[in-house]
């Protein structure tokens, strides 16, 4: 059986998901202006 054994690991990989699919959009919010690389925005 595959999957994930706890629902919180399951919720963790998909907030990942949506995360990097912002960012990759552009949609996060970069206050003053700041360029920020998607790494740096990815660990912020």
């Amino acid at each position: 059986m595959l999957g994930f054994k706890l629902i919180r690991a399951a919720s963790n990989v998909l907030a990942g998901i949506e995360l990097m699919y912002m960012i990759r959009k552009g949609q996060m919010v970069i206050t003053e202006g700041i360029q920020i690389s998607f790494a740096d925005q990815l660990r912020a």
